[in-house]
């Protein structure tokens, strides 16, 4: 009996996970390793892994969006988390999303004192959702729940706005940065951040950003054990 119920205990064990790999997974990035940077694509600006780090290393003047290389387009719905945190006066971060190039994208970030819904299409255009001061050298918690062209909007945890914009159907996610030209970024960029998630329907899992923990293998020498 005892070996039936540790077979039967593993069995649906495993038909979870095999439910939860088929259903939604997770990008992970926690920069501690140097080589996650070669999964990414710099479109302005240049980022750099630095002390666990995703840094901002130039004051470009300008948007400076880095997204994931290897995107399929048919994720469309999808979850993405980061912290953040700025470093020098009168700079934007947060997450960039949609990405298609530099010049089309959309971004939920601090900008000028408030919290915005960025859109670059055929243009900037900025709408301002909240206001929000400046902080700097203080780790903030950025959001985005896309669902089709609808998008919950987070900040530290709090829903701010439900936002819609149906310019931009597919494009890759990653992060949004603005420092202006002639700032002093120091060692760790004017911008950085940390523990880049996405998670959605057919997302692979991967370990780029950290050790194994999900992986079937490990999860079933602990069930022997």
């Amino acid at each position: 009996m005892k070996m039936l119920r540790k077979v039967l205990i593993c069995g649906a064990v495993i038909l979870s996970l095999m439910l939860l790999h088929n259903t939604s997974q997770a990008l992970l990035f926690d920069f501690e390793k140097a080589d996650q940077i070669n999964q990414w694509q710099d479109l302005a600006g240049k980022m750099a892994i630095k002390d666990g780090l995703f840094c901002s290393m130039n004051a470009a003047d300008g948007p400076l969006v880095c997204m994931i290389k290897d995107w399929k387009d048919e994720w469309t719905d999808y979850t993405i988390t980061v912290k953040a945190q700025g470093s020098v006066a009168d700079a934007d971060w947060g997450i960039a999303f949609r990405v298609q190039n530099i010049s089309n994208h959309y971004s939920w970030q601090f900008c000028n004192g408030s919290l915005e819904f960025v859109a670059y299409v055929g243009g900037r255009t900025e709408t301002a959702i909240q206001g929000q001061a400046e902080v700097l050298n203080e780790w903030q918690d950025y959001k985005v729940v896309v669902k089709g062209n609808t998008f919950d909007l987070y900040f530290n945890d709090k829903l701010i706005k439900t936002f819609k914009h149906d310019a931009l159907d597919t494009g890759s996610v990653g992060i949004f940065n603005w420092i202006n030209g002639g700032s002093a970024v120091g060692a760790h960029g004017g911008v950085a951040f940390d523990d880049f998630e996405v998670e959605g329907k057919g997302i692979p899992a991967t370990n780029l950003a950290v050790e194994p923990k999900y992986k079937l293998a490990v999860t079933w020498a602990g069930i022997k054990k």
